[in-house]
């Protein structure tokens, strides 16, 4: 995708060894706390993370959306009417979950990780999730299923994409991903890989 491959390419641009270990959410977060050489990827920079961490970017932009099952017949236009569903899936630790504590949602089931929830969803077992469309195909296609399986309701909010940095990583270093990226965004490595990727500028 695209947040490894820019990595890699940084990575790579300053002789850094590049290994990469693909891990659930929350043990990601454990190690990004406490491995003193673990940068996380893609990270949202919220007001919550942002002095626990060091960061670089952003690269990209995600958009949240609540997500029904197409069978279902649910439709919601607010938050409000999104406050009263039955039971909406989220993961624990993820920023768009953290944003809808922070906005009174008390409707709330902690699910395993994405496939769970869609799983969930599809099976009428949740009624809304939050995601971002390039998340759920993929874990819809785990499940068998297609993004047609599931209605987009809502846009909750657009966040931007990190590289977050356990805070023992030099500034240095981090300023040097930074330079790289601002290049990348400068010369066009950035945009070509949005569009291998996200099919999108």
């Amino acid at each position: 995708g695209l947040a490894p491959e820019l990595l890699k390419i940084i990575c790579n641009d300053l002789k850094i060894p590049f290994e990469v270990e693909m891990l659930p959410w929350s043990e990601g977060m454990l190690a990004l706390k406490e491995d003193p050489h673990a940068v996380l990827f893609s990270t949202i920079l919220n007001s919550e993370r942002k002095n626990q961490f060091k960061w670089a970017g952003p690269f990209a932009s995600l958009d949240w959306n609540f997500y029904s099952s197409s069978g279902n017949g649910l439709t919601i236009s607010s938050f409000e009417s999104a406050r009263s569903v039955g039971k909406i899936g989220v993961l624990q630790d993820y920023s768009i979950t953290q944003y809808l504590v922070s906005e009174g949602f008390t409707n709330l089931e902690y699910c395993v990780d994405n496939v769970d929830a869609f799983d969930k969803l599809l099976r009428n077992e949740i009624d809304l999730f939050p995601s971002d469309r390039i998340t759920a195909e993929a874990a819809l296609a785990q499940l068998g299923n297609s993004i047609y399986d599931i209605t987009p309701q809502l846009v909750i909010l657009t966040e931007l994409v990190y590289f977050a940095f356990n805070k023992d990583i030099p500034d240095k270093v981090v300023a040097d991903f930074q330079t790289r990226i601002d290049e990348a965004k400068r010369n066009g490595s950035l945009d070509a890989l949005y569009q291998q990727y996200l099919q999108a500028a």
